[in-house]
């Protein structure tokens, strides 16, 4: 059920982005944004102490398909550090406790805009794997955020939930292997 339904979002992705881009006016405005990540854990299976603050940086690109519609692409940098403590239940191959993960995220998406500076948005990628205390994972992210004016450029503030999906393989050493955790990450970026 979650991989069919994975891969018909990912289909459904791809076709925005190759066919919508045929249907963009001539004047369709691209915008960039880099900005600063702070995350903490929204939740991780078979924990029981998790003392972690992730920080990292966001890059995005974003192209208008109408006035209140568009399409992003975007990865950035994930670290993570604390301490997450695994206990050896059904489905965890043995007791562990990870001081660090990094992630970089690839992800496409859409973004909805209300009115002048709301928005929310949706992104469909990987999660990918940095160190060996983490697997890359297949991901989506729902976002809610405000545009705000500043003169000729614009900031960035919104709030995501970034969900690496549940692997298909057997049982790894710890949740960040297995997939099936998620984290908060609230964003400010500088829009040019």
């Amino acid at each position: 059920m979650c991989k069919a339904l994975l891969k018909i979002v990912l289909v459904w992705l791809i076709a925005v982005c190759c066919f919508g881009a045929r249907l963009m006016a001539q004047k369709a405005q691209i915008d960039y944004s880099i900005g600063g990540l702070l995350s903490k854990p929204a939740y991780f299976p078979n924990h029981a102490k998790s003392t972690i603050t992730g920080f990292g940086i966001d890059i995005t690109r974003e192209k208008s398909i109408s006035p209140n519609f568009s399409w992003t692409l975007s990865t950035g940098f994930d670290y993570f550090r604390g301490t997450i403590m695994h206990h050896n239940r059904p489905g965890m191959a043995k007791d562990t406790a990870i001081r660090h993960f990094v992630g970089i995220p690839a992800m496409g998406g859409l973004k909805l805009y209300f009115g002048k500076f709301f928005y929310v948005a949706g992104d469909a990628g990987l999660l990918i794997r940095v160190n060996n205390t983490s697997k890359t994972h297949l991901c989506v992210t729902p976002a809610v955020g405000v545009m705000l004016r500043t003169g000729r450029s614009k900031i960035d503030l919104g709030i995501k939930l970034v969900n690496a999906l549940k692997g298909f393989s057997q049982a790894k050493n710890n949740s960040l292997q297995n997939g099936g955790y998620g984290f908060w990450s609230c964003r400010a970026a500088w829009v040019f």
